[in-house]
């Protein structure tokens, strides 16, 4: 019920993030845009749910490789996959990516003409806030090179590193 209360917030601000935007700069794709980068950015957890599926037990892996149903329930347990494999990876996940964000869609909307594209970071920022706020053990839980320092350690991710 968690993960569908997350998902819903995300979805919901990410939208009226891109209304607002769209109501200032007068183009419908920045909803999309805000879309994209405050609800669709998780789908960077199939990294995680991947990395784990792949070191489960080779009879359980090869029994459920194609097994639709098997991965669905399981991707949206994300128990299941960060529990048994101790890692947040999540690649999309990080403070650190905002500057980078925000010029490369500075980019893109003034090479295809969409005013105001740049200010979508805001959906990616209210995203990692609500993620902040909701699941980090500490405050760097969210800096893709704090867990990538710690090994994309869980007990890292849990504010339990040694530093």
């Amino acid at each position: 019920m968690k993960l569908f209360k997350d998902e819903l917030v995300h979805f919901s601000l990410s939208l009226i993030t891109g209304v607002i935007l769209w109501g200032i700069f007068g183009s419908p794709l920045l909803i999309f845009a805000c879309l994209l980068l405050g609800f669709f950015i998780d789908a960077d957890h199939l990294t995680d749910y991947f990395y784990c599926f792949f070191r489960l037990d080779k009879k359980i892996r090869s029994k459920n490789l194609f097994n639709i149903v098997f991965h669905i329930k399981h991707f949206f347990t994300p128990e299941f996959y960060v529990l048994r494999s101790r890692k947040i990876i999540v690649p999309l996940h990080g403070w650190e990516y905002i500057p980078i964000f925000w010029l490369l869609l500075r980019t893109l909307g003034n090479v295809f003409g969409i005013n105001g594209l740049e200010w979508a970071v805001i959906a990616y920022i209210v995203h990692l806030s609500w993620d902040q706020h909701t699941c980090a053990g500490t405050w760097r839980s969210y800096f893709f090179v704090y867990r990538l320092k710690n090994k994309f350690s869980y007990s890292a991710y849990r504010g339990k590193a040694s530093h």
